[in-house]
């Protein structure tokens, strides 16, 4: 402030002046006396001036001043710890939180304030996982709403953590089999080199997210399709089929069925010789029969 007084002619003379800060309250808010006393060793025409003093009020504008929000990145479906630090002891809060198009409330509700001032404890839903389809995490902003004691709105803020989709978030599939000779239904078990393999693959997506790639394998061959058909099965034994699904996420699941192949080969005549022979199959070129002798395997 500045501390004048008039002298002749109308004019005046500053005898002090000076500056000083008055900082608010921590909920926005000041009021602020004051008072100023000078004694005067001067003259004017004469005359004795004395003390000088004064004294008074005044009031700050208010200042919106909102609690602020402690919170981390994490995981879905694991408890995220959530400090809010209020600013004054009597402000109350609403917490919520908003991922892609769901959002909902952590504390408080729409006709309530929460007045608590332990830490708490939230789990991101595991449902938040369906708004990012493409990527293995998702974005949460959490939004604080600040109010007075008596219910005046103070401030909002809003903090954005990262969450990521737990890895137990992937698709899964089942494997089905059907021998398209029917030898497998009629003897319980396929058939080496007659046996084809019908495989149907039925994939269960997770959290939204789409199937992109189908693969089998069986009877040493690759096959990128829902469904496939093998060539005639080449070994006997347990012949294992396997199926893998992945998603959009870039996150596969797996699961296989086996096959019994009984052993099996076509019949082979191994050796044929041909003679003229006669009717008791004496050896004679002369012979009006025909003897034939082969070698074979069934």
């Amino acid at each position: 402030g500045t501390n004048k007084i008039g002298i002749s002619n109308n004019s005046t003379i500053t005898l002090a002046s000076g500056t000083t800060t008055i900082a608010h309250n921590s909920d926005g808010t000041k009021t602020f006396n004051y008072s100023f006393s000078q004694e005067l060793a001067i003259t004017f025409n004469g005359s004795y001036v004395g003390t000088k003093s004064g004294s008074g009020s005044g009031k700050l504008d208010t200042i919106p001043r909102a609690s602020s929000l402690t919170a981390y990145d994490g995981s879905l479906d694991a408890e995220h710890t959530l400090t809010i630090n209020a600013a004054v002891t009597t402000f109350k809060h609403r917490l919520t939180y908003k991922c892609g198009d769901v959002a909902g409330y952590i504390v408080g509700s729409p006709t309530a304030f929460y007045t608590g001032t332990a830490a708490i404890k939230w789990t991101p839903p595991i449902g938040l996982a369906a708004e990012n389809t493409t990527g293995t995490s998702v974005l949460v902003t959490l939004t604080l709403y600040t109010y007075a004691e008596d219910g005046t709105h103070i401030g909002t803020i809003e903090k954005t953590i990262t969450c990521a989709i737990p890895v137990s978030v992937k698709p899964s599939c089942s494997v089905s089999v059907e021998d398209t000779v029917g030898l497998l239904a009629k003897y319980g078990a396929a058939v080496q080199g007659l046996s084809k393999l019908k495989i149907t693959v039925k994939a269960t997506t997770s959290q939204s997210a789409p199937i992109s790639l189908y693969e089998i394998s069986a009877n040493g061959a690759k096959y990128n399709a829902e469904t496939a058909t093998t060539e005639a099965l080449k070994t006997a034994g347990t012949n294992k089929i396997t199926a893998t699904v992945k998603d959009t996420r870039g996150r596969t699941g797996s699961n296989s069925a086996s096959v019994d192949v009984l052993a099996y080969t076509a019949p082979i005549i191994s050796a044929l010789t041909v003679h003229r022979c006669d009717k008791d199959g004496t050896e004679n070129d002369q012979g009006e029969y025909v003897k034939a002798v082969f070698s074979s395997a069934v």
